[in-house]
């Protein structure tokens, strides 16, 4: 019997991957087209994500509340049909709110000023960025408000309701000169051996930032937010880089920001969601490090930035899947379409996760 071919979604996967059902990527991309009409850019537009200058959240809040109400109809996870048409974990709306809830957690403990992300242009690292100005959204708290007044049985997810996070990014330290709530810092360790598509997917990132700062206070749009993030950079590598920083701030403690997950060859043998600096760094260096995505998998972070039509850099388009230095980072040939072609597909049509870094390394 011959059946409809159904629309393509957003995510794109190798043309053998198996068929499977559409329902969530479907309902994200409908969100996403939501989106755009708001302002965003068009889900499907070929136009560099980056070079945007803007980036929509709607998707993201949109997902959260259909998350919210399914777990009031015990009904919060996504389905293994669904799981293997995104590529991503059954668990992934779970790993979402725990993530979120992370950040949330470490701005309250640590405070705002106190918080840094570290941000290098990679994909964890862009996920990192943008869950934190999911959580320095106002509709953020506003979910977990939400979440906790509609539920009667007491089943609210934990990651949504301990330490409350809408107090989390509301703090009251504030800049001396104008009383204006005082950003949090993202922070990129510049490698000499940089990638210029990376110096250019950070430096847009950068515009994003000062836009976002400039126009959500007066934005008539759901957007507002409770805490701007700045960009900061230091060539002087990461060690000496994060020394000077530690040292600047005595005698806080800092907390790093960091998108490790638990298959990086850093992650070490049992790593944790808050930890200690390194021993090696020496006893004045001594900070405390946050790894929100810890248990996040490469399609999982492939499926945030794709579903919610987040920015990322161009050489994620190109066939790598696992960015260093121009020095060591090839193309993964995982990704190459024939072995007499010089092209490759993008990073996210990667089937094999562990194949992630096998264009690493490569002289």
């Amino acid at each position: 019997m011959t059946t409809a071919t159904p629309p393509a979604p957003r995510i794109e996967k190798h043309p053998s991957s198996a068929s499977a059902s559409q329902k969530m990527v479907e309902e994200i991309e409908a969100m996403s087209v939501k989106s755009s009409d708001a302002g965003g850019a068009s889900p499907g537009s070929d136009a560099p994500k980056a070079a945007r200058r803007s980036v929509s959240l709607d998707g993201v809040f949109q997902f959260l509340e259909k998350e919210r109400s399914r777990e009031h109809k015990n009904d919060r996870t996504i389905t293994d049909e669904d799981a293997t048409a995104a590529r991503a974990s059954p668990s992934f709306a779970d790993k979402l709110y725990d993530s979120l809830s992370t950040l949330a957690d470490a701005i309250r403990v640590f405070g705002a000023q106190q918080m840094l992300i570290s941000f290098n242009g990679g994909k964890e690292a862009s996920v990192l960025l943008f869950l934190f100005l999911v959580v320095t959204d106002s509709r953020w708290a506003q979910t977990c408000s939400d979440t906790t007044s509609a539920s009667s049985s007491g089943a609210v997810p934990a990651t949504c309701t301990i330490n409350s996070p809408s107090s989390a990014v509301n703090d009251t330290s504030r800049s001396s000169s104008s009383g204006t709530t005082s950003p949090m810092r993202a922070v990129h360790f510049v490698n000499p051996d940089e990638f210029p598509e990376i110096l250019q997917y950070v430096s847009d990132i950068e515009g994003m930032l000062k836009q976002d700062s400039s126009s959500s206070t007066t934005s008539s749009s759901a957007t507002k937010r409770t805490r701007h993030v700045v960009l900061e950079r230091t060539s002087a590598g990461w060690r000496d880089g994060i020394s000077s920083i530690v040292e600047r701030a005595r005698p806080q403690t800092l907390c790093f920001a960091i998108g490790t997950r638990k298959t990086d060859p850093n992650a070490g043998s049992r790593p944790e969601r808050f930890e200690p600096s390194s021993a090696w760094l020496g006893p004045n260096v001594t900070f405390m490090r946050v790894n929100p995505i810890l248990d996040w998998s490469y399609h999982d972070v492939w499926y945030f930035l794709r579903a919610f039509d987040l920015p990322y850099c161009a050489l994620y388009d190109q066939g790598y899947t696992s960015i260093g230095t121009v020095k060591n980072t090839r193309p993964n040939e995982a990704l190459r379409i024939s072995p007499s072609d010089t092209d490759f597909r993008p990073a996210w049509t990667l089937e094999d996760e562990s194949l992630e870094r096998a264009g690493r390394g490569v002289a």
